[in-house]
């Protein structure tokens, strides 16, 4: 794949992630923040947005620069993204549903 193609690819990936992650995110605030704390569910652009400045303050990996390593690279994190989201939400539906 050329460099343009793996740029998208990437671009894609991060929207991506970044979606489904606001998403879980609002989930988990709307079934454990709002009703300990009485405070007001999160939108999902509002989830995003904590997303972006948690990720900030915990900081970046180093993806090393080799063609083949970047796509490698991109398609893990993002599969481990979506794996570690789903069992995140299924943990919490269990704790919530056996409370």
């Amino acid at each position: 794949m050329d460099k343009f193609g793996q740029f998208m690819l990437a671009l894609i990936f991060v929207a991506i992630n970044m979606l489904y992650g606001g998403w879980i995110l609002s989930i988990l605030w709307r079934w454990i923040i709002v009703p300990q704390f009485g405070l007001r569910q999160l939108l999902l652009g509002e989830a995003i947005l904590v997303r972006l400045f948690v990720s900030y303050l915990k900081g970046f990996g180093k993806i090393e620069k080799t063609d083949s390593d970047v796509l490698k690279k991109l398609t893990q994190g993002f599969c481990y993204n979506v794996a570690w989201g789903a069992f995140i939400l299924a943990l919490a539906w269990i704790v919530i549903k056996c409370s």
